[in-house]
């Protein structure tokens, strides 16, 4: 049975039963705002399951512990989470690469066959939707190599590599999910030839964890605040900036310090608070914090929990976010919702996501981030602005929102394939 048969039987299998939903999740906890967009896409699809049947394929522990929690059908693929270390060590980088191998993707399509699967959504870039008979909904979150090259990493340089994997996303996908409309029109003008899925922008929402955190401080806010480690509140203790960010060239911290090493010789030295996942280490940051003698205002924090990144963000002076990553990102709708002022980058436009609710700055320029650093920190009836300015908009880019324009976007999906 060729793709096409094999797609139109399955149609009129689903037009006599609920959709059946298939999210493919191969990121971990330790790939950061990945996962929790990963985890969003799953919450509000969760919200939907009056109209959908959903089950996960995932080879990963985290994501079977989930899905046996919150009663989800969970489908190893192709490995069990238990499967041993060796296993793990041979299949994990494989199952997680945008670049899948021809035999997992037949492997995946028998899947969808044998669970009479409707629809797969995958939160992240994949070429598997090549291999599948049933509509596909595929994530593309930026194309930073193209417009930012000289800020992407070593791993994020490759424009050969990723114009392959988002031609081949464009051309066998049926729908490609982007955060922006910047984006979406930026993956048109950079794919013309190829873009046969129908692009549609869904933008992002805060992550999970976010809610639940300021459920737990309402209910209870001592039992609350025992989650939070003595090293975190050591250094939330005086007024400090937060910066949370991998340590990549793209996320900007060396004009960031430039621009505090600036106000300090100006007689304003402001304290800052990093924090990061365990990859990339921060070598190369600590040498620029003792380059520029910021040791005594900048501290670098090796993990935190995600109450601790809200309990930080909730106690913040102001989130300072100088990335060239865009056109959308998580932190601010964070500090939406957490009641932190946001200043940040004007790149990408921003302030499409953001709105008037934030203070901007040029991240090529030290000066200017400190211009915006002395602003926020000077100014309280500012800082009062821009809180209320936030809460405004976390009401419009909440969870809620969110899984209501997906469900949508899944619908329409299904529809088009049915046409």
């Amino acid at each position: 049975m060729d793709k096409a048969a094999s797609k139109n039987q399955a149609q009129q299998q689903a037009g006599s039963r609920p959709v059946r939903l298939a999210v493919y999740l191969q990121c971990d906890t330790d790939v950061g705002g990945q996962f929790q967009y990963a985890l969003s896409m799953l919450r509000a699809l969760q919200l939907q399951q009056g109209n959908f049947q959903l089950l996960v394929y995932s080879s990963r522990r985290v994501w079977e512990e989930y899905c046996n929690k919150h009663d989800i059908a969970y489908r190893p693929f192709p490995l069990r989470a238990a499967a041993s270390r060796i296993g793990q060590r041979i299949f994990g980088r494989t199952l997680s690469s945008p670049k899948s191998p021809h035999w997992l993707g037949r492997l995946l399509q028998k899947h969808v066959t044998r669970d009479k699967v409707d629809v797969v959504v995958f939160p992240l870039p994949s070429t598997l939707t090549a291999y599948l008979s049933v509509p596909s909904i595929m994530t593309i979150h930026d194309l930073l190599y193209r417009y930012e090259p000289q800020m992407c990493d070593d791993d994020d340089s490759d424009a050969a590599h990723y114009d392959d994997l988002y031609q081949n996303i464009l051309l066998n996908s049926s729908t490609v999910l982007t955060d922006s409309a910047l984006c979406a029109r930026q993956l048109r003008e950079a794919f013309a030839v190829a873009a046969t899925a129908d692009i549609q922008v869904l933008p992002y929402c805060a992550p999970p964890y976010v809610n639940e955190y300021l459920q737990e401080v309402a209910a209870d806010p001592i039992a609350a605040a025992a989650h939070i480690s003595e090293e975190v509140r050591a250094a939330a203790a005086q007024p400090y900036l937060y910066y949370p960010a991998a340590f990549r060239r793209h996320k900007n911290h060396r004009r960031l310090l430039l621009a505090l090493k600036q106000l300090k010789d100006e007689g304003l030295p402001l304290n800052l608070i990093l924090t990061s996942p365990p990859w990339p280490p921060a070598d190369q940051i600590q040498a620029q914090v003792a380059e520029l003698d910021l040791n005594s205002t900048v501290t670098l924090l090796s993990y935190v929990s995600n109450r601790e990144v809200c309990y930080l963000f909730q106690h913040a002076q102001a989130l300072v976010m100088p990335t060239f990553n865009g056109p959308t990102n998580l932190p601010p709708l964070e500090a939406f919702a957490l009641g932190c002022p946001v200043v940040i980058s004007n790149r990408f436009q921003q302030s499409e996501q953001l709105t008037s609710g934030v203070l901007l700055f040029d991240p090529r320029c030290p000066e200017d981030i400190a211009r915006a650093l002395r602003e926020i920190t000077s100014s309280e009836s500012l800082r009062t602005e821009l809180i209320a300015e936030g809460y405004r908009r976390d009401k419009e880019l909440n969870l809620q929102a969110f899984s209501t324009r997906l469900a949508a976007i899944v619908s329409a999906t299904i529809t088009r394939a049915q046409q």
